[in-house]
């Protein structure tokens, strides 16, 4: 996990040495997010560039294992609730192990009709998962979440904000993709730096502290 406020000051610290402009607790959140938001759906493969998917690549996947999930799923009159924060299905599978595969909507008709399939197979909608073929069955659904947003919590003291720990909701990625998820913030505030330079940065800035 990655901790907020000494990432804000981080972030901070290298706007003011480069550039001497400030960002404020409100606008490094928006940032956080758009930033990590952006590199959630840069990993899994969720824009028009040519990139690896989620489920093609190891070190990709590795990288996005704060957002796995795995829960229990019922079926029931042919149709499930999808989980609340889902960004993407990667398996659902029955209590036996038995694959409960998505079919895009042009098959739907002709997985129907055709009477040599037995597998199981679903649709997904806005808000739910859809049986398009098999009897109703519960099992377990694996996804990927979408990142917690993050939050700043501070109080006012003499003027100042003051870092409050209390309902902070600091970033879910591990910390060795801090250096990606600041640049990334950076790059938003108006500042261009490499990953490597960052580092560079956050280490003389551990040094001096």
């Amino acid at each position: 996990m990655i901790g907020l406020n000494e990432n804000y000051k981080l972030v901070k610290d290298l706007l003011s040495k480069n550039t001497g402009a400030y960002v404020d607790i409100q606008e490094y959140m928006r940032y956080a997010n758009l930033a990590q938001n952006e590199l959630f759906d840069t990993l899994r493969g969720n824009n028009s560039q040519n990139k690896s998917t989620y489920g093609r690549n190891r070190t990709l996947d590795a990288r996005l294992n704060p957002f796995r999930v795995k829960e229990d799923i019922v079926f029931a009159s042919k149709v499930a609730t999808k989980p609340v924060g889902m960004a993407q299905i990667t398996a659902i599978y029955s209590t036996t192990y038995v694959p409960i595969r998505p079919i895009d909507e042009d098959r739907i008709a002709n997985i129907v009709q055709d009477p040599l399939s037995e597998s199981h197979y679903y649709a997904e909608d806005a808000t739910q998962l859809r049986l398009v073929k098999g009897a109703d069955v519960s099992g377990t659904i694996e996804y990927l979440k979408l990142p917690t947003p993050v939050d700043l919590k501070y109080t006012i003291v003499n003027g100042r904000s003051v870092y409050n720990a209390t309902g902070t909701i600091n970033f879910e990625w591990d910390k060795n993709m801090e250096m990606e998820l600041t640049t990334r913030i950076l790059s938003y505030a108006g500042l261009s730096m490499g990953n490597q330079l960052v580092m560079q940065a956050a280490n003389n800035n551990k040094v001096q502290e």
